[in-house]
């Protein structure tokens, strides 16, 4: 078993985020972004726990992030038992 230190959102990032929604970005993407600002980098995996998002928003607004040019992606392909 692996231990992971889980990062939550505190209210400050829930004001930042409702900031982002007055402003006219998706709940979503808001979210992602107020993530992303306290972290150096993250799994999708990361993002979705921390969050409370599920993996299909999380994937659109990393997408949308990254069509803007806010975020840079990269796949990594891990190796799990079985996997050959």
């Amino acid at each position: 078993m692996k231990d992971l230190e889980v990062k939550m959102l505190d209210e400050e990032d829930h004001v930042f985020i409702e900031t982002l929604r007055n402003l006219g970005m998706s709940r979503n993407v808001a979210t992602t972004m107020a993530y992303l600002m306290n972290v150096d980098e993250s799994s999708a995996r990361e993002i979705e726990v921390s969050t409370g998002l599920r993996q299909p928003e999380v994937s659109l607004a990393i997408k949308l992030m990254h069509n803007q040019s806010w975020v840079s992606v990269r796949s990594e392909k891990n190796l799990v038992k079985g996997d050959r």
